[in-house]
């Protein structure tokens, strides 16, 4: 007694299926996510089993000491990698050690509740000559947030935080699973 609610379009982002115990959700990101664990777990057994027979050996070796929950890391299209850290700020690492001052600090803005804070950036592709810088977090209302930063035309160690402009503001039901990353895609 299985009700059928509907065929899957090759391509869709999600499709419903009926089935004896109510409605799922199938989407294509969810194997491909599953592909990339699968990845990871299998580099990570082939590098224990080249390291176990004398093959290779793994080292890691800490860079930088002093950050506080980092949520995310980006590049603009240069050599300085950016490090957002939960709390509101996004650090630059110059290769030997982190920055003094941070590149953008809103954490007056910014709520770090449960899984809350500063979850996602990314440079705009044209950032070398537009400055702009796209941010999510969870503001003081528990909203998910997207916004565009400026960075100071007289010092591209530094973004400027109230040149922020709003792009999307996303109210949450409940406080848990607030989604973040920000990427820029070839398209």
């Amino acid at each position: 007694a299985t009700r059928n609610l509907g065929r899957c379009r090759e391509g869709a982002k999600a499709c419903f299926a009926g089935g004896e115990r109510g409605i799922a959700v199938r989407s294509p990101g969810r194997s491909l996510a599953l592909r990339y664990c699968l990845c990871v777990v299998l580099f990570v057994f082939c590098l224990l089993a080249a390291a176990q027979q004398g093959q290779a050996a793994v080292q890691l070796t800490s860079l930088v000491s002093q950050l506080a929950n980092p949520t995310d890391g980006a590049h603009a299209g240069d050599q300085r990698p950016f490090i957002a850290q939960r709390g509101g700020q996004i650090l630059i690492y110059d290769g030997l050690v982190i920055l003094p001052t941070p590149f953008l600090d809103i954490s007056d803005r910014v709520s770090t509740e449960g899984v809350e804070g500063l979850l996602g950036i990314a440079f705009h592709p044209q950032y070398q000559s537009n400055g702009w810088l796209y941010v999510t977090y969870v503001d003081q209302a528990r909203r998910t947030v997207l916004a565009r930063f400026s960075v100071d035309s007289d010092n591209q160690n530094r973004a400027l935080a109230d040149s922020e402009a709003v792009l999307l503001r996303v109210e949450k039901p409940i406080p848990q699973h607030h989604g973040g990353q920000v990427k820029f895609g070839p398209d």
